[in-house]
């Protein structure tokens, strides 16, 4: 099933002042599954959602699985794991909004360790704001963050680091063969990422595969990313 620990169904908004959703297991979504156009806010307090685990057939976000529209703002997302996508959160569809949210030491054993981000039918905007990605791992690509697909990712405000990938894309993979534009902007730091090869880790921090543009806007003072292309 879907949204093991809570499901939001459409149009609706869920606030979460504290506490802790954890040991949950579920097919899509092991904590929180949210339907289009719907907010999880856990600005306020110091809520977490934690230890849940995404297993079955198709298994995406071992924590928090998205649709069109919807928004995730704050909280602590960690040690979630799925047995595919996604291991912090997955989402699927256009116009998500991802922000002030720690992702860390999540684990998908395919891509997106941390975020696992993908459109669903016409390509739109997707926007990854004031978030701290870090200790995540895949066993593929995109240790911390893993694009496919989409038209444009912004990611503002950002720290992306000491995650891993068993192929590419320690930090952000951006996979997408007709082009996926990532914008940064902001405060980024993208550093410290790994990915390993048959002589050891080695590291890697952006990785852009395919026909992917990089757009860099105006970054702040300390700013820091590396990249690699194919």
């Amino acid at each position: 099933g879907d949204g093991g620990g809570l499901y939001i169904d459409k149009n609706s908004t869920v606030y979460m002042t504290g506490g802790t959703i954890a040991g949950n297991k579920a097919d899509v979504g092991a904590a929180v599954y949210l339907e289009g156009n719907s907010t999880l806010d856990m600005s306020l307090g110091t809520s977490q959602i934690c230890y849940n685990y995404c297993a079955g057939t198709t298994t995406d976000g071992g924590a928090i699985f998205l649709r069109s529209n919807c928004t995730v703002i704050g909280g602590y997302v960690h040690h979630n794991l799925a047995d595919d996508y996604g291991g912090g959160i997955r989402a699927k569809g256009n116009n998500i909004l991802i922000r002030d949210v720690i992702v860390s030491n999540n684990k998908a054993e395919e891509e997106g360790g941390g975020l696992y981000i993908e459109r669903d039918g016409t390509k739109q905007t997707v926007t990854i704001s004031g978030c701290k990605i870090v200790g995540n791992h895949a066993g593929e690509k995109g240790g911390g963050v893993y694009l496919y697909d989409l038209y444009l990712a912004e990611m503002i405000d950002c720290s992306v680091e000491d995650n891993e990938a068993g192929e590419s894309g320690g930090g952000i993979c951006v996979s997408d063969w007709t082009g996926t534009d990532l914008s940064i902007s902001g405060k980024i730091i993208v550093r410290n990422n790994y990915e390993s090869t048959k002589n050891g880790k080695v590291k890697s921090n952006l990785y852009l595969e395919g026909d992917d543009d990089l757009i860099i806007g105006t970054l702040s003072y300390m700013s820091e990313i590396w990249v690699k292309t194919e």
